[in-house]
Formats: structure tokens, sequence, C-alpha cells
């Protein structure tokens, strides 16, 4: 661990710092998705959709915004799209 770990001060403090922000902003997002299940009436979709979405997404990757606020607006957006085709069953629109 010693190896992986910076040895100047300063380095560890903004080590530290980044982890905290990531996983405050993933606490946030992951509020945010809740609340957009919520308010379309599909909490146990939302749930469903992100315990099978996440691992999904840290292996294969994806496209990364430049800013954090792009970031979540388009993850919402893309939740948002999600829920909505699923309400309105697009698989019986297609077929």
């Amino acid at each position: 661990m010693e190896k992986i770990l910076p040895t100047n001060v300063e380095e560890r403090k903004q080590l530290f710092n980044y982890g905290l922000f990531i996983l405050f902003y993933n606490l946030f997002t992951f509020v945010i998705v809740l609340l957009i299940g919520r308010l379309l009436g599909e909490i146990k979709f939302i749930i469903l959709l992100m315990t099978l979405y996440i691992p999904v997404r840290i292996i294969i990757g994806g496209y990364h915004c430049k800013r954090v606020t792009t970031c979540l607006m388009m993850f919402s957006l893309i939740i948002a799209i999600t829920i909505i085709f699923y309400k309105i069953n697009l698989k019986n629109l297609l077929f």
C-alpha cells in the first residue's frame, strides 16, 4: 500500500479530497435518480435498473463529460428516458 500512496502530504490531501468528492458525488447522483424514479412512480424499477446498470457501466466504460454537471444531467436524462420507455411499454409499440 505504501508503494501506491504518494509520499508528499499535500498529494495525499488532494487524493483524499478527490476520493471524498467522488463518494459524495455518487451518493448525490443516486439520490437524484431515486427522486426521478419516485416522481415517475417507478421506484422498484429504478432500484432494479441501478442494480444492473452500475456494474455494466463500470465494466464497459463509456462517454465521459467534461464537466460534472453535464454528467449528472446526461445520466438523469438517460434514466428518465429509460423509465418513460418502460412505462409506455416500448416492446408493444415496436412489435
